[in-house]
């Protein structure tokens, strides 16, 4: 869930945006029980066409180059090209919510 504040240009993203841990990298958010990387990637691109001068992530603070973070977010989604180990859940509880998610794309 997001929600954008025009009179601030702040979008409130919530775990849409990732976290960034003192001044690091965007990071994906991904631990069970439900991921949806399409609805996430879509999110994403939702809250890119708000036009935000910042956002304010989950367990981050306002962050005001909001290109630069959500094209470093985007890689680190995870996708077909999975990355466990650059995710802010830890390698453990991003398996196990996309061990899920995989498992139910198949079905």
């Amino acid at each position: 869930m997001a929600y954008y504040e025009a009179a601030t240009g702040t979008a409130w993203v919530g775990d849409v945006g990732g976290i960034r841990i003192e001044g690091g990298p965007a990071l994906p958010v991904t631990p069970p029980p439900d991921i949806d990387v399409e609805g996430w990637k879509s999110s994403i691109e939702r809250v890119m066409a708000w036009g935000p001068v910042r956002i304010v992530a989950t367990h981050v603070g306002a962050f005001g180059d909001v290109a630069a973070h959500f094209a470093e977010l985007r890689h680190r989604v995870p996708g077909d090209h999975v990355r466990l180990y650059e995710t802010a859940s830890g390698f453990r509880d991003s398996w196990w919510g996309l061990a899920r998610y995989w498992r139910k794309r198949a079905q």
